[in-house]
């Protein structure tokens, strides 16, 4: 879609992102996540089985945190992922984050307290599975904004956010461009999620009906039903 107001010119598309995209994202956060019914191992980290004993044998010891991850689903068949705490409540997933890539992260966590690496491992989980939600509910863009006044343009190739948090995200991807107090371009933002156009580019995906949408050729397609 295009949007133009108050001087600001603004191009989204859907970035589409495939298995091999998904699978090279898993590799590389600290995050590991398995998900425990098969029909998802290819979302998993490593494709990785859900399997107690192969887990314990990749992430030994004490060197990993374990949290608790319930998915569930919108009206509209758009997966949520969220930690649990709660020991007496059935899971969908774990995840497990290395407490020595933490300290390795964060230079002032080196000689940190239990606690301290504990809530920065939790805080890693939370971020990890609000962008990987989005990434399984198809909201990947890649974004042109351009000041009219000016001329200045600037290209985000990649902007993996869900609609709640998309005017921090972009904020703070645009920040060399506009001013974080620009009133101009605040107005704009306001402006642009009036727009039943932009509203409709979220959650595109219905992970409820068939989860086959992720498919061996690697394309994610929406499923009708």
């Amino acid at each position: 879609m295009e949007f133009r107001n108050n001087g600001i010119t603004i191009k989204i598309y859907h970035t589409e992102y495939n298995l091999e995209n998904i699978q090279a994202h898993r590799q590389i956060t600290i995050p590991k996540i398995i998900f425990l019914d098969d029909r998802l191992r290819r979302l998993s980290y490593d494709k990785m089985r859900y399997d107690e004993h192969q887990i314990k044998r990749v992430f030994k010891g004490q060197t990993y945190l374990t949290f608790k991850v319930v998915q569930s689903f919108t009206d509209n068949g758009s997966m949520s992922l969220r930690m649990t705490e709660d020991d007496t409540s059935d899971y969908d997933a774990l995840v497990k984050v290395s407490k020595r890539e933490i300290r390795t992260k964060y230079s002032s966590l080196r000689i940190a307290s239990k606690e301290e690496v504990y809530n920065q491992a939790k805080n890693e989980c939370q971020d990890f599975l609000g962008e990987y939600e989005a990434i399984l509910n198809g909201n990947v863009f890649s974004i042109i904004i351009t000041d009219d006044v000016n001329g200045n343009t600037k290209e985000i190739p990649v902007l993996i956010s869900d609609a709640d948090i998309f005017s921090a995200n972009l904020r703070t991807s645009t920040k060399d461009l506009f001013d974080i107090k620009d009133k101009r371009f605040k107005d704009f933002l306001t402006e642009l999620f009036k727009q039943e156009e932009f509203r409709k580019m979220f959650n595109r995906f219905n992970n409820k009906i068939d989860f086959s949408n992720y498919n061996t050729d690697g394309k994610i397609t929406k499923k009708t039903a």
